[in-house]
Order: structure tokens, then C-alpha cells, then sequence
């Protein structure tokens, strides 16, 4: 395939991060398609789920989403026994000091979720990080897919009381979050994602390629071989032939800008269309409910997908400086990130 400077479709390559602070996105079983399942933590072996599996619709009642006959949840988390009832999950809390062996005391770690699994960590940092011991080893917590709230222009407020957004790489302790839409299709009003639920909040949007804010390419990493959903156009990588790999990377193929206006807080994403380059000028992400887009979710089934490779290389930044005795963030210090406004 042709090449052109920052822009490329090639396998992924192969992690190269400190040898003692690789992340790592350990999966047990099947995970949804965007990502869900990637909480680094489990619950005790001994917490059994409260009751079997149900039939139940997963679709919110958004704009431009349709109602329609239940269907098996497709984005089930069974290592984080996302269905117990609030009233047992309050009476045994997954504690991460309970699972720590003595060799492990002070190893810094990573949290990573996305849509139910951003829920369970929402509440895991507030209940069991916030002032605590081990929110001087965390590197950050990556919180995809779901509203992390703030007060608009603060790093801290709202969803959390002392854990701050990330304005700078390297800068340990603090929270990277954002739901992703396409730059043409903001989130409606009013919408499931992209937007704050409490009064005088706004969704929270850090730019994992340019944490300062601001306009910057996204490293993507993608699936390839997946199918496509109903209702939508097959992506053609390329026009010389599928790629050899079930997996793709394009570095600047696609651009990331933070955007707020109001309650909403979204990642906009662009597509640097060449109709010259014979490599794809469009990426999937959308999500469809009845043969359409529903426009209230954004490209959330790409949210992990399409910074993938700038979220890495943000917590090997973190973990070197943690391995230099960096001071985890605190909200006293972390300056709001420039965001476009519209």
C-alpha cells in the first residue's frame, strides 16, 4: 500500500513498555465490542451473583432510538457481577488491598473501563481510591464510554471529590475520560451519552493524543474482521485488497478535538478523508438499533479503538514518572484543559 507522513494502515506493533509497568488488559470471558470488560479488578471469588442471568433490553430510550423487542445484553461483564443489587455490592465492596500479597505492596496500577465497566469504577474510586492509600499508587484511572462530571472549566468536582481529569502526560493519580461522537454528529439534547445528568455539571473530555486541549491526530488501533452491523456499509481498508491481519493500525488517519457546549462533553472526531490514498476514509464506531445509527450513543463501540495507541503511551509517560517518585496530581495544581466550545 502507498505511504504518506502521518498516515498509515499496518499490524499493530508489538507492546513496548517498561518491563514492570506493561499494561496489561486482562479479559475472562467474552467482552462487548467496545472494550466492556476491561476492569483491571474482581470481585471476591466469593461474592456469588445474587440472581441468573435475565433477558433485558439494552437500549435506552434516546434520541432518535427506537423501541424494540428485549434481547439478550450483548455487553455482560461476568468477572464484575455487574448485575448484583446495590444492596449486596454494598455489603462486601471490592477492596483492592483484600487480593494484595505482600510482595505486591506499593505496585502502581492502571484502572480501565468502559460504559458499565466506567460505572463500576465510578463508584470503585469514589467507595475505595479517594482518600485512601492507593491513590498514591494509582497511575490513573481510564474511564471510557460514560459521564465522568465536572463543574465546567474545573479537573475536579462533581463525580469525584479530590481525583482531578489529566492535563499533562506523565501527571500520575488522575482520571482520562471521554465519549467519543463524530465531529458532524454532536450529541442531541437530550441524549444517553455525551452529556452530564446532574444540574450545572458538564461531561468531562480529556484528549488522550493532546491533554492540553486542542485539535491532534489519533494513534487508532482497530478490528478489521468485524461484521457489519445491520443497516450499515462494510468497511473497505482498502482498496488494494483486506488487510493480512486481523487488526489494523492507522496513525493520523483520524483526529480528536474536546468540545463542550453546555451539558455536553465529547471527544469530536474527524476523518482525514484523501480520496488519492487508496487506504479507507471511513471508520466504524456507530452504534445501530433497528437498522439505524442511534445518534445518542456517539461511536461508542470505538471509544477504546480510536486512541488506543495514545492511551498506552499515556501510562507508560505515567509510569515512568512514577518511577521516578513523581507526586500524584492533586486538584490544587491541575489546570483545566484547553476545550473548543461551541
Amino acid at each position: 500500500m502507498p505511504s504518506r507522513p502521518g498516515r498509515c494502515l499496518r499490524p499493530p506493533a508489538p507492546h513496548r513498555g517498561a518491563q514492570h509497568h506493561r499494561l496489561r488488559l486482562a479479559r475472562r470471558g467474552k467482552a462487548g465490542p467496545g472494550g466492556e470488560g476491561r476492569l483491571l479488578l474482581r470481585l471476591p471469588d466469593r461474592v456469588a451473583r445474587s440472581r441468573p442471568q435475565q433477558r433485558l433490553d439494552p437500549r435506552p430510550r434516546g434520541a432518535g432510538d427506537r423501541p424494540g423487542p428485549a434481547r439478550p445484553l450483548r455487553h455482560r461483564l461476568p468477572d464484575l457481577r455487574s448485575d448484583l443489587p446495590p444492596g449486596d455490592a454494598g455489603r462486601d465492596p471490592p477492596r483492592l488491598r483484600r487480593r494484595e500479597r505482600p510482595a505486591r505492596q506499593g505496585r502502581p496500577f492502571v484502572l480501565i473501563g468502559h460504559s458499565q465497566g466506567s460505572v463500576h469504577l465510578i463508584r470503585l474510586l469514589r467507595e475505595e481510591v479517594e482518600g485512601k492509600p492507593e491513590a498514591k499508587r494509582m497511575l490513573s484511572a481510564i474511564v471510557l464510554g460514560w459521564a465522568v462530571e465536572v463543574p465546567p472549566g474545573k479537573t475536579v468536582g462533581g463525580s469525584f471529590k479530590s481525583t482531578p481529569l489529566c492535563t499533562r502526560a506523565g501527571e500520575t493519580g488522575c482520571v482520562i475520560t471521554y465519549m467519543s461522537f463524530r465531529a458532524s454528529s454532536p450529541p442531541p439534547d437530550p441524549s444517553f451519552l455525551g452529556r452530564a445528568a446532574m444540574q450545572g455539571m458538564t461531561a468531562a473530555c480529556t484528549n488522550p493524543a493532546a491533554l492540553g486541549g486542542g485539535r491532534a491526530k489519533l494513534d487508532s488501533y482497530w478490528f478489521a474482521m468485524r461484521p457489519a452491523d445491520p443497516g450499515s456499509t462494510p468497511i473497505v481498508w482498502s482498496s488494494q485488497g483486506a488487510p493480512a491481519t486481523p487488526f489494523v493500525r492507522t496513525e493520523g488517519l483520524a483526529t480528536g478535538e474536546c468540545v463542550h457546549s453546555g451539558s455536553a462533553g465529547y471527544l469530536a472526531i474527524d476523518v482525514d478523508a484523501d480520496p488519492v490514498d487508496a487506504r479507507t476514509d471511513t471508520i466504524p464506531g456507530d452504534v445501530y438499533i433497528g437498522g439505524q445509527v442511534a445518534k445518542s450513543w456517539g461511536m461508542h463501540l470505538a471509544d477504546m479503538n480510536v486512541a488506543q495507541g495514545d492511551l498506552i503511551r499515556l501510562v507508560e509517560a505515567q509510569a515512568a514518572a512514577f518511577s521516578a517518585s513523581a507526586t500524584p496530581a492533586t486538584h490544587s495544581k491541575a489546570k483545566p484543559p484547553k476545550a473548543h466550545r461551541r
